[in-house]
């Protein structure tokens, strides 16, 4: 898979570099192309990628390169006219990273090639989550609940993944307490066994829960340290052991009443958790030649925002 990248800012440098490297190295993709608005980029990176040339001008290459993926890494007020042009004159899939500008161009994507890269759904600790969820250990899902998370179109995406992204449910919007809350039955909740959880993502079903979150609430970041996650059922909590290297997450296990452990394992190497979700992103879009986060799902998640 041929891949060009447009911007090379903080994002680029941060996130995306080393990720893109990896699955280089992997030979899964070939970075083929970038462009910046001055045409100029580190020595260093330079080598890394095997670059001669870095473009100033997008359109030309584009047009050199033929690629099939242009990842956009730029600033917001710019993003939508530069993914209309680039959809509307070439034929390759577009990976933009979430911004609140995109809502912009709703129902603009027919052909479905634009991606949104970005989704917290995929951090480590919420496919653990999913892992544990199709043990039915507790029941049906009646209710999912996030309260004050930073970036609220994550948690609206997280809510979702719950519950399936293709379902229509009831919605609670609070704006006063940024509360968003989606339910299965409102008559079957039931918050007795729960202590206060109103800063948190709160997965309720019939006979137990799950609670905590791991990655960004009130702009705290993940610390490995302070994982703040239960799982309850048959009226007591599993055994979370999280386990890290080099300040790295390196597994996350859930030891269940029986004995049995569900686990997850950083195979990847030392990457930061919002960059092992973009991992699970580009793993999805390589093995199945789909984009994993549509245009579309990101603007029902932006829409299901309560207002500030």
């Amino acid at each position: 898979m041929n891949l060009c990248i447009i911007g090379s800012g903080r994002r680029f440098k941060n996130f995306y570099l080393d990720v893109l490297l990896y699955f280089s190295k992997l030979n899964k993709i070939n970075i083929i192309g970038l462009s910046n608005k001055s045409g100029i980029l580190d020595k260093n990176i330079m080598i890394k990628l095997n670059f001669d040339k870095i473009y100033s001008d997008y359109n030309v290459m584009i047009k050199d390169k033929n690629p099939d993926i242009v990842i956009l890494l730029l600033p917001n007020k710019i993003s939508c006219s530069v993914i209309k042009k680039i959809y509307n004159n070439y034929k390759c899939r577009i990976l933009t990273e979430t911004c609140f500008n995109l809502i912009k161009i709703k129902n603009f994507d027919k052909e479905n090639r634009i991606g949104v890269l970005e989704n917290w759904s995929y951090l480590p600790i919420e496919i653990i989550k999913k892992e544990l969820l199709k043990l039915n250990l507790i029941g049906k899902i009646n209710l999912v609940e996030n309260n004050k998370k930073s970036f609220y179109y994550h948690a609206s995406s997280q809510l979702r993944s719950y519950l399936g992204f293709n379902k229509t449910y009831k919605i609670n919007k609070k704006t006063n307490d940024k509360v968003i809350a989606i339910y299965n039955d409102v008559k079957l909740i039931n918050r007795k066994n729960i202590n206060d959880c109103s800063k948190e993502l709160i997965i309720l079903g019939e006979k137990g829960y799950l609670r905590g979150d791991c990655f960004c609430v009130e702009g705290k970041r993940f610390d490995p340290n302070d994982f703040k996650f239960n799982f309850f059922y048959d009226n007591k909590n599993a055994k979370i052991i999280v386990e890290k290297s080099n300040n790295f997450l390196k597994s996350i296990k859930v030891i269940l009443h029986d004995g049995n452990i569900v686990s997850w394992e950083n195979t990847f190497g030392n990457f930061n958790e919002e960059q092992l979700s973009i991992i699970y992103y580009f793993n999805y879009l390589l093995d199945n030649n789909k984009i994993l986060y549509s245009l579309d799902n990101f603007l029902i998640d932006l829409d299901l925002m309560p207002i500030k």
